[in-house]
């Protein structure tokens, strides 16, 4: 019994050390998101599989688990005017401005989605079962917070208050369309970048608007 307590003891030490390693390995160290290794790896799931396989996939790889459901929302999410603030202010106040961004972000999905940083300053929040509709009042949410006060970032014995904007392209359908999804809602997201005050792509059963 002891040998085999020992072996068990052995065994489950290494599938914490082995999930432990994935976890680092898909985490984006600056600011604890998933990083675009994950997403990729998703992406191919959601292709081999036909949509069937991401939800046991998000289960074992990242430890979510969420409700069955074949409908998936993205929202493409980039900072404003990030490049000229951090080209003002250095790269480390830069770097500590992108982890509040983060924060909010992870703070906003709660256990009702999970956030990747997709480069630079730019961000995909993934909605698992969420509507088109809902994603557009939680892209609604996210630049009203965003806006409602000051943002403050401390580095040092300093803290600088920004007036930050996100601009958000959002885009709704099956995760087995998970490549096309993240495609529409980054060209929502672009038109909504250029000025663009209203924008609606329609491709087959599924809709991608900016915010």
């Amino acid at each position: 019994m002891e040998k085999v307590a020992l072996r068990l003891s052995v065994f489950l030490h290494s599938a914490k050390l082995v999930y432990e390693l994935r976890q680092q390995a898909y985490t984006d160290a600056l600011t604890g998101t998933l990083n675009r290794r994950f997403l990729s790896e998703l992406e191919e799931v959601s292709k081999s599989s036909g949509g069937s396989g991401v939800l046991d996939y998000l289960e074992q790889h990242a430890g979510f688990s969420f409700e069955e459901s074949e409908a998936v929302s993205v929202l493409f999410v980039d900072i404003d005017s990030f490049k000229s603030m951090n080209d003002e202010y250095g790269h480390a106040m830069g770097d500590k401005y992108l982890f509040e961004v983060a924060k909010l972000l992870l703070g906003s999905v709660d256990k009702k989605g999970f956030v990747v940083r997709y480069g630079g300053d730019e961000f995909i929040v993934v909605l698992p079962g969420v509507p088109l509709h809902e994603a557009e009042q939680h892209a609604q949410l996210l630049r009203q917070r965003m806006k409602a006060g000051e943002f403050v970032v401390d580095l040092r014995a300093s803290s600088i208050t920004f007036d930050t904007t996100l601009s958000i392209g959002c885009a709704s359908g099956q995760w087995s369309e998970l490549s096309d999804i993240l495609k529409r809602s980054d060209e929502a997201m672009y038109v909504r970048k250029q000025g663009a005050e209203t924008l609606e792509l329609l491709r087959g059963e599924s809709t991608g608007r900016l915010m």
